[in-house]
């Protein structure tokens, strides 16, 4: 009867170590979501061809995130390995445009004097 308490007593504290393990991890980690990733730079992992959607890898949080991804404009071709900056996002697919015209227009002054 003895040795059964103590199984029961030791099978109580592994239940509470777990569960304090799983709420110190849930609450330490965020979870992010596809529109947390507009504005942020990333790279083509699958080319992008006109209208054909490829695929981005983007650093979002502390994880590489892979999403679906598709061309501001129609026209753009984004071969593998080319930066873009992501513009936009739907449900399931962000839209990006060339790094460099990215770094075009933030540079561009506009006087409304």
């Amino acid at each position: 009867m003895e040795m059964m308490k103590k199984a029961a007593e030791l099978a109580d504290e592994m239940i509470s170590t777990v569960g304090w393990l799983l709420n110190r991890a849930s609450s330490s980690s965020k979870l992010y979501d596809i529109s947390d990733a507009k504005g942020l730079t990333a790279e083509v992992s699958v080319s992008i061809q006109g209208a054909k959607p490829g695929e981005v890898v983007v650093l979002l949080g502390h994880s590489l995130r892979n999403f679906s991804a598709r061309a501001v404009n129609g026209n753009d071709v984004f071969e593998r390995g080319s930066k873009v900056v992501i513009v936009d996002s739907g449900a399931n697919v962000v839209y990006v445009k060339s790094f460099v015209d990215a770094e075009i227009d933030s540079r561009r002054q506009v006087d409304y004097e």
